[in-house]
Formats: C-alpha cells, sequence, structure tokens
C-alpha cells in the first residue's frame, strides 16, 4: 500500500522532474510513433525498460532492425552507469523489503538526483518517501511517452532535434545540484574527466565509447578522495549546526535584554513623574537624556535580534 502522506510530501520535490519528463516521453512517444509503433509500445518500454537514453536508443535499434547481440551490447555501454548509482544507494535504500528491487530497477539519472539530495520532511517515513518519489517519477515518465505517441499519430510533427529535450533535462539537474552543494569538487572532477576524455583522448578511445572510460575514471577518483569529502561535509555540517546553537542562544539573551530595557523604562518614567512636581527643568532635561540613551540601545539590540535570526 501507498503511503498517502509520503506522496503527499514526495510531490513537491518531483515537480522538476514531472516537467521534465513530460517533455522528453513526449519526445520519445513521438519518434516512436514516427517509424510505426504506437502508443501501446510507448507503453510498455516505458514501464518495463525505464531508461530515458537508453529508449532513445531503443528508437534508433529499432528502426534499423538491428540484432540482439548489438543491443544487448549497446543498451550495456549507455547504461553502464546505473550500477554505480545502484552500489552508492544500497545503505539508504536497506531495510526496503521487496521494494528495493524496484528502487534498483528505477534509478534513472533524475531519480538517482532526487534520492541523492532530497530530504524526507518531519514526521515522513523516509522509505516510503524515497519510494515515492521514484513511484512518481517512473509514472511522469509513462505518461509522458504515451502522450507523444498518442500526438503523433493524430499530429504530424516533424521530430528534428527534439531528441535534444533529453540534454536540456540533465543541464538543469546538475545546475540544480550545484546550487544545492557548497562541495563542488564531485561536480569538478566528472566535468573534467569527462571533457578530457571526449576531446583529449577522444582520438583513442572513439567518441562513442567515452563515457565507459570517463565513468570508469570518476569512480575510481571519487572513490580515492572519499576520505576527504566526507570530512568536508561532516565540517560544514558542524558548522552550521554551532552557528544555529549560537543564533538561538543570542535571540534568547536578546529577547530577555529588550524586556529588562522596558522594565527599566516603566521604572525611570516613574521617578521622572516625582522629579516632574519638584523641578520641571531638570525632569525635562533628564527626560530628554534618557529617551536619546533608550533609543541607541534598542536600535543596537534590534540590530542584533534581525542578524542572528536572518
Amino acid at each position: 500500500m501507498i503511503d498517502r502522506k509520503a506522496l503527499a510530501a514526495a510531490f513537491p520535490a518531483t515537480i522538476p522532474v514531472l516537467m521534465g519528463y513530460l517533455a522528453i516521453g513526449v519526445a520519445f512517444g513521438l519518434m516512436l510513433q514516427e517509424i510505426g509503433y504506437n502508443f501501446i509500445w510507448a507503453f510498455f518500454m516505458s514501464l518495463t525498460i525505464y531508461a530515458g537514453s537508453g529508449q532513445y536508443l531503443g528508437v534508433t535499434l529499432l528502426s534499423t532492425c538491428a540484432g540482439l547481440g548489438t543491443v544487448a551490447l549497446m543498451t550495456l555501454l549507455i547504461n553502464f552507469r546505473h550500477l554505480v548509482y545502484g552500489l552508492s544507494m544500497l545503505e539508504k535504500f536497506r531495510g526496503m523489503g521487496w521494494r528495493k528491487l524496484y528502487m534498483m530497477f528505477s534509478l534513472t539519472d533524475e531519480t538517482y538526483a532526487l534520492l541523492a539530495s532530497a530530504q524526507a520532511p518531519v514526521g515522513v517515513n523516509p522509505k516510503n518517501f524515497y519510494f515515492a518519489i521514484a513511484l512518481l517519477d517512473h509514472s511522469y515518465w509513462i505518461l509522458g511517452s504515451v502522450i507523444g505517441a498518442v500526438a503523433g499519430a493524430l499530429i504530424p510533427i516533424d521530430t528534428t532535434g527534439i531528441d535534444f529535450a533529453m540534454t536540456a533535462l540533465f543541464i538543469v539537474i546538475a545546475v540544480e545540484q550545484w546550487q544545492t552543494y557548497r562541495q563542488h569538487l564531485p561536480a569538478l572532477l566528472g566535468a573534467g574527466a569527462t571533457l578530457l576524455f571526449l576531446v583529449g583522448l577522444g582520438q583513442f578511445f572513439g567518441q562513442q565509447q567515452m563515457l565507459l572510460v570517463s565513468l570508469g575514471v570518476i569512480v575510481l577518483a571519487l572513490l580515492l578522495l572519499r576520505e576527504r569529502l566526507e570530512k568536508n561535509n561532516y565540517n560544514v555540517k558542524n558548522l552550521r549546526e554551532q552557528i544555529a546553537d549560537l543564533s538561538d542562544i543570542n535571540v534568547g539573551s536578546i529577547n530577555s535584554a529588550i524586556g529588562e530595557l522596558r522594565k527599566l523604562d516603566s521604572a525611570l518614567n516613574g521617578a521622572l513623574g516625582g522629579i516632574q512636581g519638584m523641578d520641571p527643568a531638570l525632569a525635562g532635561t533628564l527626560g530628554l537624556l534618557l529617551q536619546v540613551n533608550s533609543t541607541n540601545i534598542r536600535s543596537h539590540l534590534e540590530w542584533d535580534f534581525h542578524f542572528f535570526i536572518g
């Protein structure tokens, strides 16, 4: 049974994927319809294969009547990165029972990015939250594929260049990850290794096979740097917690000081009332001085208060 609370919590986190999957799913459906396969094929391919780049490749392989050996080899090369995804999620999927198999199957690039960064809200079971994210993303992809195939059958559409939708989605995800994390070394490492093998060593490995080589180098480098990256993340987390604790302490102290200042104002005003009856001129001078000092103290306290809660 699906946890509705987890589903409701997961939906806002998956909205970017919804927008992207509808776009690239529709593109896939259009391309599949163009080579003669209707929405039924689109539905079952998206349900059982569920690999964006793999399904785009599938359109080409189907159109050229490629052999099973070619299909198996090309699918392995283009989706080899999912092996890395699965290994990095073993701890997060621990204790999910039968759902663990589906979670491994549903690890697309976009779902992996969400699961790697999303945190379950307070009161929501994390395992149910992860499962809801994977299920929603899968449903978006199926929906987009079917819509594209149906639209392609009803409306003549030129699909030239439409497969760029997948690249655009990857760029959006990469930018979001960059903005979310302060530690940019993994992203820089991945971009640098990919660029090196694409441009510098592409003539030896070939630009079609460079993805597998660059992924291997990236994984090896991240494993070697794992201790350093985890230490940096731990230090940043501790620093944030210390700042939060310090802010709580100072906010409490400032609120207490403002309260005491108000009591002091009341007492001084009472005393000025007594002096007023004896010496109005002296009372007026003292009142003006007290007002200026009180205003200065209040402004400093309020600035401190806004600084620590801001």
